[in-house]
């Protein structure tokens, strides 16, 4: 049976698998071929299950998204269909995603069918992009900001983080457009966008908000280290002598999103914040946080 099993799978485009969910019981000539193995016992010596493989991007189903107890396949197949997709690298360290499909084989095993679908995940992440992206900074835009802020909320209180709310400002930009023109006060823009990336982490999340104002949402531990990050930035902008613009600076507004609030609610307070900046000279930043 095994030898039969073997050469059915074998015919299979894709890759096709045997398990019970922790050991790897038989996989096709695609899956060695993917992985750079030479057979099952060749890549028995480094893994125990194909879902060691899986990526960890939340995009995309991997155990970190179960408990350590919990079986995958059992698990995968309580997901929605759009949700069975994995990522795995092959031997070339190309990333490829799959969509998973999973029957019965007898009481134990299951049949694992792994179709790469990448080229049309990554045509639709791009369509994605597109529509949560400012097309002239490349920062993200309100809608990505409407789609995701329940979110954004949601992680930071299970990560028992705060999150700050700051409203950054271009100052005088529009003596900009005005002297030089808005083809030059695009060039600021997406300069302006590029600086503050190099200020911010990874996770920070930057939102042109309208004309020269951008949302700039940070989680955070301590409420006394949000002047001194936005300063950081403050001072970058400053220091970078941009062409056409070798004076550019910016004002910043900044407050503490509190969770009975509604974050509309503290994007104004931020906004006020801002304004005050504005009112006081500009180039600087003015928060107002509860230790």
């Amino acid at each position: 049976m095994q030898q039969n099993l073997q050469k059915f799978i074998d015919t299979q485009d894709n890759i096709v698998i045997l398990t019970d969910g922790k050991i790897l019981n038989f996989a096709n000539k695609k899956m060695f071929d993917f992985l750079g193995f030479k057979n099952l016992d060749d890549f028995l010596k480094k893994y125990n299950c194909i879902c060691e493989l899986f990526i960890r991007d939340d995009k995309f189903f991997h155990l970190g998204k179960i408990s350590d107890d919990e079986i995958w396949v059992d698990e995968m197949m309580k997901f929605l269909e759009p949700e069975r997709i994995v990522q795995i690298e092959n031997l070339n360290k190309i990333k490829h995603i799959f969509a998973v499909s999973i029957t019965n084989f007898d009481e134990k095993l299951k049949i694992v069918s792994f179709s790469d679908i990448t080229q049309t995940i990554n045509q639709q992440i791009k369509l994605e992009e597109q529509n949560i992206r400012d097309t002239l900074t490349g920062a993200y835009n309100r809608n990505y900001f409407d789609l995701n802020q329940s979110k954004i909320i949601d992680e930071t209180l299970k990560s028992n983080q705060k999150l700050a709310v700051a409203i950054i400002d271009i100052d005088y930009f529009k003596k900009v457009n005005d002297t030089y023109g808005h083809d030059v006060g695009d060039y600021i823009l997406k300069q302006f966008v590029h600086e503050i990336k190099n200020s911010i982490r990874h996770e920070d999340i930057l939102i042109r908000w309208g004309g020269e104002e951008f949302l700039l949402l940070l989680k955070i531990t301590k409420n006394c280290n949000l002047e001194a990050i936005l300063n950081n930035i403050r001072i970058n902008i400053q220091n970078k002598n941009l062409t056409y613009a070798q004076n550019l600076t910016c004002s910043i507004g900044a407050t503490i999103h509190q969770s009975e609030n509604k974050i509309i609610s503290t994007i104004k307070n931020a906004d006020i914040n801002l304004y005050k900046a504005k009112k006081n000279g500009r180039t600087q930043v003015v928060l107002n946080i509860d230790e």
